[in-house]
């Protein structure tokens, strides 16, 4: 039997436009060289481009609905919180709606569940709507859930409206258009009643206000009170006009039903019409700045609560600081108003097997609730290996100075000897709230939480998936989630964020229980006031690395050490490999290109291409296609891992391999955490408890204290219901200013308008573009090409990352959303740029690389890829080179499958450099515009110019004994005007200023910002961008959401004090858009700018990093470059 050595992996979890009616720059970029032609009206010469047919054909019947398809605009590629993409589960419902009876069609309620939160957005439709049959308003109308960016500090109710559940849109004048859920009455099993289509949309309208009045009345306050501090008045003094449509979503059927009769309404107040008690929030503050451990509540008959808690030593805390109201307000959305699926975080089977998507339920995302679950799942790979990722170092010997009995799970199956024969095993491990043990009085008035402590659990993917069913644990699983749970308690002692997720169990209790009390009729607070509480900036990752590692264990049951080597630069190798920013390429060439990565003189390999040689691609859906090239990727990860051993670790192995006699396989994964309390508090409602103090069992301990919040301890007297105009949050500015000539392009805040007409030789065209945080990767965009009459005839839409252009098209009685292929507007309109300037005289120091496109209809990754050398005083060279070449260069040496074997044409510096020293590679045009510009491309990284720059740069790196000597790689983002900029940035950097900006280190961030001050030194910090002189070097460390990073960056690009200087830039919370830097020099004061690549892993590092430049910078030692004092930035000029 041959010896199979281990390996560990994580799973589960151009030319310019004719022409345009306004000249001048264009703020969206702020290019100040002008691309917009000036429209001249000429009689006979220019005429409004020719009409459609009217679109008042859509037959919408007396009661005024219209049905909207949406299924063209889905991406049924995007993969679900069960690993599954939407368009199989889509298929899988076969058109059944949501079961209308709790219990019926299980299968059923959990498909819908899991697409929930990726159709809800697709809502933006319903403006498209409205804008197609009739004129669009003017001026263009703003979402207002999109004013605040993700992560950043805002309102509770944001996260629902930039979720769609309410679209919520604003002109910024006082003026919104609402389009809100209506439930009409459903027959048995779920399908819609006579009743809705009998009844008018008017009066739907009408109700679904009423419904959805909790939620939007919070943002008309917010609306008000910017206006009335606009004009130095108070909000009363502003009416808001509204006008709202109700709407029907049928998910599994990628339909909206529309009622396009309005209901009208003049906002005065924005009180709450419930009739409940006021909530009185400071009070609920109060209570937990007492430091008290929230165990239960008591209702009062007329709804009023009394919190129950007891003293705690130290004090509750969530990530290291005071529980606050902002907790009870996630909480409360998370419960009330979090969608259908329950709260819960998983790291879940990423697009690739080396990354993980991280899904969050119950809009967790972006909280201090969700972060603390996303770090309890990470400690799973602590438990399953003892690898710390976050730290970026192995664990166990520091856990088990506290825990002495403290064992991974692969110690545990190595040590078993039932393990003999056992090659690999994935499990899947999850925390869940078995253990939240809670009391319910009699009445279902009083609610203790005797405990509430989450318990691990595991679940076996493989054979769970092979039966049907669940599969029978292995004793070491069992083993180790038993120890997890004993253990719990000391484990929080060292790792506290498994104490904070016990705290994040009972605030999702308690408002699961008052969710359940207003179910039964029971009064209860106006707990939608919690919607106002402004929630602190705090980002939590989209996508999470997969922990790879290479486990040498002895023999089944034989004693010795686990060596564990952390195999990250494997998952790094082979992101480099697939296209930039997460985007995928078609499926058909996903699937050719995982197949020829597969090496047939393998076993495995060879076996798996056979199966797949006999599989017709053109006969399957994408679904298929991702499948098999997943599990082609996962196969070649493996290899990699296993084969590419740094050679004192392959020493060391062979060592222990002699003396073992053999070493074993084995892979397991990690799930995620379920804060559904339902179960619970089902649990707790069966049980006939005796309540004995203030009606609630108590355990042993310190006597809990009951404490009533609804009014403070001062004896001040409790809320009013009335509204308190002047408290709460504010609408950020945006819209034009009311008195004043409507210009545009228009820029406040998150928000960019442009309103314009465009002009070809024989027509008109109005359009109007909206777009949002713009600068950020989560950027949306919405342009509507219109007709004379002011409807939209096509739309371009950014959703996702997602570029859609599409109109709406009759079908039947109803519209549906059909592609459209064709531009209309010219790419140089929507995303202008400087005019392109060939690369031509080239420094002597300077060489260029370029790849060259394959001609229109080449085969995708052909075996030859071009690639264009230019340097000074020598010919151009362009050679074809095997694309196999590229991509071992791509992988890099750290997972080079022939190391010591030299790198044809591009391992040495002299082929590629000539008498250079510097080589330029010059990024895609495409890879230079925004996402609205529709020119997005993906491409492999053996095809991207920035992927193989920075490859060939970490090679040659790699081939020197000192890496500071090798050549170094920068990036040109705008062909010779970047050799220009070049060559005019500083060739002697003098001096470096480091800015650290207040509120860029929220939360658990902190430490990081401390060890970045440490590492730099006292001198040379700053919070902003001070006037006075400016080094060359500014240097920007922040762990902001990326889109606020991204705008702090454009405002100190376009500061005048930058002129000439070179910015750097650390991401901490997440990556920058892979345009932005070429958008930042474009704006024509910044020399260079240099950008890190981002990892959650391994954050504490980013201090020696930063603190390396600033002494390099600071020594003046000889002359350097930026690219010289910071290479491992990607430098782009």
């Amino acid at each position: 039997m041959r010896s199979m050595p281990l390996t560990h992996e994580n799973i589960g979890t151009r030319s310019a436009p004719p022409g345009l009616s306004r000249t001048g720059s264009l703020a969206l970029r702020c290019v100040h060289f002008a691309v917009l032609a000036a429209l001249v009206l000429v009689a006979g010469v220019t005429r409004l481009a020719p009409e459609e047919p009217s679109s008042s054909w859509v037959a919408v019947g007396s009661t005024g609905w219209v049905d909207v398809g949406y299924g063209s605009l889905v991406d049924r590629r995007e993969l679900t919180h069960s690993s599954e993409p939407v368009g199989s589960l889509l298929d899988r419902l076969g058109g059944r709606p949501f079961p209308a009876t709790v219990g019926d069609r299980p299968g059923d309620a959990a498909t819908h569940r899991l697409l929930d939160p990726i159709l809800e957005p697709h809502a933006f439709v319903l403006s498209d709507v409205l804008d197609t049959l009739g004129a669009a308003p003017d001026p263009p109308l703003v979402e207002v859930g999109d004013l605040w960016r993700p992560g950043e500090a805002q309102p509770a109710w944001a996260e629902i409206l930039r979720a769609r559940r309410y679209l919520v849109e604003s002109d910024g004048q006082g003026k919104f258009r609402v389009c809100v859920p209506w439930t009409p009455a459903r027959r048995a099993g779920g399908a819609p009643s006579a009743a809705e289509s009998e009844v008018s949309s008017g009066s739907a309208a009408r109700e679904a206000w009423d419904s959805a009045w909790p939620v939007v009345r919070h943002v008309l306050a917010a609306e008000r009170r910017r206006l009335a501090a606009r004009a130095g008045d108070r909000p009363e003094s502003h009416t808001l006009d509204v006008e709202v449509h109700a709407y029907v979503h049928a998910p599994e059927r990628t339909s909206f039903r529309l009622g396009l009769e309005p209901y009208r309404v003049r906002v005065g107040s924005t009180a709450s019409r419930n009739g409940r008690p006021p909530l009185d929030l400071a009070a609920w503050q109060e209570f937990l700045d007492r430091g008290l451990e929230l165990e239960g509540g008591l209702l009062e008959p007329d709804g009023t609560l009394r919190l129950l808690g007891t003293p705690a030593t130290p004090a509750p805390t969530l990530l290291g600081r005071p529980e606050s109201a902002a907790d009870l307000a996630v909480a409360y959305r998370a419960v009330f108003q979090g969608g259908r699926a329950e709260s819960f975080m998983s790291l879940d089977r990423g697009d690739a097997p080396d990354v993980s998507n991280v899904n969050f339920g119950g809009r967790l995302v972006d909280t201090a609730l969700g972060l603390v679950s996303l770090k309890s799942d990470i400690r799973f790979k602590t438990f399953s290996v003892g690898i710390d990722v976050t730290e970026g170092k192995d664990a166990r010997e520091a856990l088990r100075r506290s825990l002495p009995s403290f064992r991974t799970h692969i110690e545990r199956f190595a040590s078993d000897p039932r393990t003999q024969g056992v090659m690999s095993q994935q499990t899947r491990l999850w925390f869940y709230p078995d253990d939240v043990n809670v009391s319910l009085s009699a009445e279902g008035d009083t609610l203790v939480m005797r405990r509430a402590r989450m318990t691990a659990a595991s679940e076996r993917m493989q054979e769970a998936a092979a039966s049907g069913g669940a599969a029978a644990e292995a004793p070491w699983t069992r083993e180790t989630i038993d120890a997890i749970n004993r253990d719990y308690d000391a484990l929080a002692r060292v790792l506290p964020e498994l104490r904070d997720l016990d705290r994040v169990a009972r605030l999702l209790t308690l408002f699961t229980w008052l969710r359940q009390a207003a179910a039964e009729g029971r009064s209860v607070p106006d707990l939608d006031a919690l919607l106002d509480v402004v929630l602190p900036p705090l980002p939590t990752p989209r996508r999470f690395p997969q922990l790879l590692t290479y486990n040498m264990l002895p023999p089944a049951g034989a004693q010795g050490d686990v060596d564990v080597i952390d195999r990250a630069p494997v998952a790094e190798a082979l992101e480099r490999l697939r296209p930039a920013g997460g985007f995928l390429l078609p499926a058909r060439r996903r699937f050719r290109r995982a197949v020829s990565l597969l090496d047939r003189r393998v076993p495995d390999h060879a076996a798996l291409a056979k199966e797949f040689d006999a599989v017709d691609p053109s006969a399957l859906d994408d679904a298929a296609l991702d499948a098999m090239a997943f599990r082609a990727e996962r196969l070649v990860m493996h290899h990699l891992v296993l084969r590419t051993l740094a050679a004192p670790d392959r020493d060391r192995l062979e060592t222990r391999k002699k003396a073992w006699g053999g070493l074993r396989g084995f892979s397991v994964g990690i799930g995620g955490v379920d804060l559904g309390m339902d179960q619970a508090l089902s649990r707790a409602s069966r049980r006939d408890a005796r309540l004995d103090w203030g009606g609630a069992p108590r355990e042993a301990g310190s006597p809990p204290q009951a404490e009533r919040v609804t009014a403070p301890a001062s004896g001040a007297p409790p809320p009013s219901r009335e509204e308190d105009a002047m408290a709460g949050p504010a609408l950020p500015d945006h819209g034009p200013d009311p008195g004043r000539r409507r210009e545009f392009p228009l820029e406040k805040g998150a928000s960019r308008i442009l309103k314009a007409v465009y002009t070809s030789s024989s027509e008109l065209r109005p359009w109007s573009q909206v777009i949002m945080g713009g600068d950020g990767p989560d950027a949306r965009s919405r342009l509507l090409v219109l007709d004379r009459d002011g409807r939209a005839r096509t739309i371009e839409r950014v959703e996702n990352s997602r570029f859609l252009r599409f109109t709406l098209e009759r079908e039947g009685e109803g519209l549906v959303a059909r592609p459209a292929a064709e531009r209309t507007l010219p790419e140089t309109l929507v995303a202008p740029r400087p005019p392109f300037k060939p690369v031509s005289d080239l420094p002597a120091s300077l060489a260029t690389l370029e790849v060259v496109p394959g001609s229109p209809g080449a085969q995708d990754d052909a075996p030859l890829i071009r690639i264009r050398l230019r340097g000074a005083g020598r010919k151009d060279a362009e050679a074809a080179f095997p694309r196999t070449v590229l991509q071992r260069l791509v992988l890099g040496p750290q997972a080079d499958l022939a190391a010591g074997k030299p790198l044809p044409g591009l391992g040495s510096p002299e082929q590629v450099l000539g008498n250079a020293n510097r080589l330029m590679g010059l990024m895609r045009t495409a890879d230079a515009l925004p996402p609205w510009s529709g020119a997005s491309d993906p491409v492999p990284g053996e095809e991207d110019p920035v992927t193989l720059g920075t490859a060939i740069g970490r090679w040659w790196a790699s081939e020197v004994p000192n890496a500071s000597g090798a050549p170094r790689v920068v990036f040109g983002t705008a062909g010779g005007r970047s050799v220009e900029r070049w060559e005019k940035a500083p060739s002697s950097v003098k001096g470096a200023l480091l800015i650290l900006p207040d509120g860029a280190f929220p939360g658990p961030f902190a430490a990081i910002e401390e060890e970045l001050t440490t590492a730099w030194g006292a001198d040379g910090t700053a919070r902003t961008l001070a006037p006075g002189k400016i080094p060359d070097l500014v240097v920007l460390a922040s762990a902001e959401p990326p889109a606020l990073l991204a705008a702090r960056m454009r405002a100190i690009a376009r500061d005048p004090s930058m002129k000439g200087k070179l910015l750097a830039v650390w991401p901490i919370a997440g990556p920058v858009r892979r345009d932005l830097p070429a958008s930042l020099l474009d704006d024509g004061n910044l020399a260079g700018i240099g950008l890190s690549e981002w990892s959650p892993v391994g954050l504490h590092r980013l201090a020696a990093q930063i603190g390396a430049l600033g002494k390099a910078a600071s020594a003046r030692t000889k002359e350097a470059r930026a690219e010289d004092l910071a290479p491992s930035l990607a430098w782009y000029f």
